[in-house]
Protein backbone atom coordinates (compact mmCIF):
# COMPACT_ATOMS: atom_id res chain seq x y z
CA UNK A 1 0.00 0.00 0.00
CA UNK A 2 2.94 2.02 -0.35
CA UNK A 3 2.36 5.37 -2.59
CA UNK A 4 -1.54 4.78 -2.44
CA UNK A 5 -3.53 7.77 -2.35
CA UNK A 6 -6.68 7.52 0.04
CA UNK A 7 -9.77 8.89 -1.49
CA UNK A 8 -10.65 10.71 1.88
CA UNK A 9 -7.50 12.59 2.17
CA UNK A 10 -7.62 13.77 -1.72
CA UNK A 11 -10.92 15.45 -0.74
CA UNK A 12 -9.64 16.68 2.72
CA UNK A 13 -6.40 18.07 0.85
CA UNK A 14 -8.08 19.46 -2.36
CA UNK A 15 -10.58 21.93 0.33
CA UNK A 16 -8.21 22.54 2.33
CA UNK A 17 -9.99 20.84 5.10
CA UNK A 18 -8.02 19.25 8.51
CA UNK A 19 -9.42 16.51 10.41
CA UNK A 20 -9.45 18.83 13.76
CA UNK A 21 -11.43 21.34 12.01
CA UNK A 22 -14.36 18.63 11.04
CA UNK A 23 -17.33 19.19 13.19
CA UNK A 24 -18.70 15.84 13.56
CA UNK A 25 -16.45 14.45 16.20
CA UNK A 26 -17.03 10.90 15.74
CA UNK A 27 -15.83 11.41 11.98
CA UNK A 28 -13.10 12.93 13.64
CA UNK A 29 -12.55 9.86 15.32
CA UNK A 30 -12.94 7.70 13.02
CA UNK A 31 -10.24 9.46 10.20
CA UNK A 32 -7.79 9.39 13.60
CA UNK A 33 -8.63 5.41 13.49
CA UNK A 34 -8.08 5.46 10.04
CA UNK A 35 -4.51 6.55 10.26
CA UNK A 36 -3.56 4.32 12.98
CA UNK A 37 -4.85 1.25 11.40
CA UNK A 38 -2.81 2.56 8.44
CA UNK A 39 0.57 2.67 10.71
CA UNK A 40 -0.21 -0.95 12.12
CA UNK A 41 -0.60 -2.35 8.67
CA UNK A 42 3.08 -1.07 7.68
CA UNK A 43 4.36 -3.47 10.90
CA UNK A 44 1.80 -6.27 9.73
CA UNK A 45 3.06 -10.34 8.78
CA UNK A 46 2.29 -11.34 5.31
CA UNK A 47 -1.01 -13.10 6.31
CA UNK A 48 -2.66 -10.35 8.02
CA UNK A 49 -2.28 -8.11 5.08
CA UNK A 50 -4.72 -8.50 2.35
CA UNK A 51 -7.35 -8.57 5.29
CA UNK A 52 -6.21 -5.58 6.48
CA UNK A 53 -5.68 -3.95 3.46
CA UNK A 54 -9.29 -4.59 2.24
CA UNK A 55 -10.28 -3.18 5.33
CA UNK A 56 -8.74 0.30 5.19
CA UNK A 57 -9.80 0.37 1.44
CA UNK A 58 -13.53 -0.08 2.62
CA UNK A 59 -12.95 2.23 5.61
CA UNK A 60 -11.41 4.74 2.69
CA UNK A 61 -14.68 4.70 0.62
CA UNK A 62 -16.22 5.20 4.10
CA UNK A 63 -14.89 8.18 5.60
CA UNK A 64 -14.72 9.76 1.90
CA UNK A 65 -18.71 8.99 1.33
CA UNK A 66 -19.48 10.69 4.90
CA UNK A 67 -17.06 14.05 3.44
CA UNK A 68 -19.34 14.59 1.18
CA UNK A 69 -22.41 13.52 3.33
CA UNK A 70 -21.04 16.56 5.81
CA UNK A 71 -19.42 18.71 3.27
CA UNK A 72 -22.13 18.59 0.23
CA UNK A 73 -22.88 22.12 -0.53
CA UNK A 74 -20.05 23.63 0.75
CA UNK A 75 -17.03 21.81 -1.03
CA UNK A 76 -14.98 23.39 -3.78
CA UNK A 77 -13.74 20.87 -5.78
CA UNK A 78 -16.63 17.85 -4.83
CA UNK A 79 -16.51 17.07 -8.40
CA UNK A 80 -17.50 12.74 -8.19
CA UNK A 81 -14.87 10.81 -10.19
CA UNK A 82 -17.63 7.93 -11.04
CA UNK A 83 -20.01 10.78 -12.42
CA UNK A 84 -18.97 10.79 -15.95
CA UNK A 85 -20.44 11.76 -18.71
CA UNK A 86 -22.87 9.32 -20.55
CA UNK A 87 -22.05 9.21 -23.93
CA UNK A 88 -24.29 9.74 -26.65
CA UNK A 89 -26.24 6.57 -28.06
CA UNK A 90 -28.50 6.35 -31.12
CA UNK A 91 -31.21 3.86 -30.27
CA UNK A 92 -33.65 2.38 -32.69
CA UNK A 93 -36.92 2.28 -31.84
CA UNK A 94 -38.81 -0.30 -33.19
CA UNK A 95 -42.50 -0.18 -33.26
CA UNK A 96 -44.69 -2.55 -31.19
CA UNK A 97 -47.95 -3.17 -30.14
CA UNK A 98 -48.89 -1.23 -27.06
CA UNK A 99 -49.40 -3.16 -24.30
CA UNK A 100 -52.13 -2.23 -21.08
CA UNK A 101 -50.09 -0.57 -18.41
CA UNK A 102 -50.40 -2.90 -15.28
CA UNK A 103 -50.51 -0.63 -12.34
CA UNK A 104 -49.31 -2.75 -8.84
CA UNK A 105 -51.87 -1.87 -6.23
CA UNK A 106 -49.01 -1.38 -4.11
CA UNK A 107 -45.81 0.58 -4.66
CA UNK A 108 -42.36 -0.87 -4.94
CA UNK A 109 -39.23 0.89 -2.49
CA UNK A 110 -36.58 -0.04 -4.41
CA UNK A 111 -34.39 -0.18 -1.52
CA UNK A 112 -36.69 -2.52 0.57
CA UNK A 113 -36.19 -4.48 -2.59
CA UNK A 114 -32.70 -4.73 -2.16
CA UNK A 115 -33.04 -5.36 1.80
CA UNK A 116 -35.52 -8.36 0.57
CA UNK A 117 -33.05 -9.73 -1.44
CA UNK A 118 -30.17 -9.72 1.28
CA UNK A 119 -32.34 -11.47 3.73
CA UNK A 120 -33.60 -14.06 1.20
CA UNK A 121 -29.51 -15.11 0.58
CA UNK A 122 -28.69 -15.28 3.99
CA UNK A 123 -27.38 -11.48 4.85
CA UNK A 124 -27.73 -10.27 8.28
CA UNK A 125 -25.83 -6.97 8.13
CA UNK A 126 -24.02 -5.42 5.69
CA UNK A 127 -21.40 -2.36 5.30
CA UNK A 128 -22.76 1.47 3.71
CA UNK A 129 -20.55 1.37 1.05
CA UNK A 130 -22.12 -2.56 -0.05
CA UNK A 131 -25.38 -1.35 0.69
CA UNK A 132 -24.73 2.08 -2.02
CA UNK A 133 -23.58 0.12 -4.55
CA UNK A 134 -26.24 -2.39 -4.06
CA UNK A 135 -28.58 0.53 -5.66
CA UNK A 136 -29.55 1.69 -1.76
CA UNK A 137 -30.48 5.35 -1.90
CA UNK A 138 -31.79 5.98 1.70
CA UNK A 139 -30.99 8.51 3.96
CA UNK A 140 -28.44 6.28 6.81
CA UNK A 141 -27.42 8.97 9.17
CA UNK A 142 -29.69 7.69 11.92
CA UNK A 143 -28.72 5.02 14.63
CA UNK A 144 -31.92 3.19 13.37
CA UNK A 145 -33.91 3.57 9.83
CA UNK A 146 -37.49 1.82 8.62
CA UNK A 147 -37.46 0.80 5.40
CA UNK A 148 -40.83 -0.94 4.53
CA UNK A 149 -41.06 -4.28 6.86
CA UNK A 150 -37.05 -3.94 7.90
CA UNK A 151 -35.47 -2.16 9.97
CA UNK A 152 -31.40 -1.32 9.30
CA UNK A 153 -29.85 -0.70 12.85
CA UNK A 154 -26.30 1.07 12.69
CA UNK A 155 -23.36 -0.81 14.80
CA UNK A 156 -19.70 0.27 15.08
CA UNK A 157 -16.66 -2.41 13.95
CA UNK A 158 -13.29 -1.15 14.42
CA UNK A 159 -14.40 1.95 12.86
CA UNK A 160 -16.51 1.17 10.37
CA UNK A 161 -20.25 0.88 10.36
CA UNK A 162 -22.14 -2.18 9.91
CA UNK A 163 -26.32 -2.22 9.14
CA UNK A 164 -27.83 -5.12 10.78
CA UNK A 165 -30.57 -6.49 8.74
CA UNK A 166 -34.26 -7.08 10.63
CA UNK A 167 -37.92 -7.09 9.52
CA UNK A 168 -40.21 -4.75 12.05
CA UNK A 169 -41.72 -6.87 14.23
CA UNK A 170 -44.55 -4.43 14.52
CA UNK A 171 -46.23 -4.94 10.76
Amino acid sequence: MENRTFKHRELLKENDLKTSDIPDKLLQQRIRGFDELLEDYEHTVDEDREQMQNQLIGLDLELEEDLYELYDEQLDNNDDVEEEVPKKVELKVEKTEKKPLIVPTKPINKDEAILEKLVKNGYSSINRVNLRKLGFEGVLEDNRHHVGKYILTKAAFNYTFKYHIAINPNL
